[in-house]
């Protein structure tokens, strides 16, 4: 009589183990498909940004070369017109900015104290030499890269 009770125990048993083990397969890769889709994700808008600059650049290079005041202005507001999340600054070789997609930051010098450490420090690295340097990190109270 204590076999069938034995048997209902070895059931139970192998139930509730290929249970564990089905629960940490899912559960792995849950979390690895969600750090590879974050991943990529972080890679597309990396790229997106790369060639935003890009063609920022190349709106902004006839522009430089004239000394057209004026014409950078209009566009940076174009710029900030197109893309509300994106800012730009377009600083001279100490960190002051010259033209902003924020007014509040013409003038300003993105390498004093009270510019946010993270991003002091990248346009910091970017002056003293050039840079490619992309980072994920919290301005302004969100995070971006």
């Amino acid at each position: 009589m204590t076999t069938p009770t034995k048997n209902r125990s070895i059931g139970a048993k192998l139930l509730g183990l290929a249970s564990a083990i089905t629960l940490l397969v899912f559960t792995t890769l849950f979390l690895a498909s969600f750090f590879w889709q974050r991943q990529a994700a972080i890679e597309r808008i990396t790229q997106a940004g790369r060639n935003a600059s890009g063609m920022l650049a190349l709106a902004m290079d006839g522009t430089m070369l004239r000394g057209d005041a004026d014409e950078m202005r209009e566009v940076f507001r174009k710029a900030r017109d197109l893309n509300k999340d994106l800012t730009l600054y377009l600083t001279d070789r100490e960190g002051k900015v010259k033209f902003a997609t924020r007014a509040e930051a013409q003038g300003s010098s993105l390498t004093s104290p009270e510019t946010q450490p993270d991003l002091r420090q990248l346009v910091s690295e970017s002056l003293q030499r050039e840079s490619d340097a992309t980072r994920l990190t919290q301005l302004d109270g969100r995070r971006s890269l």
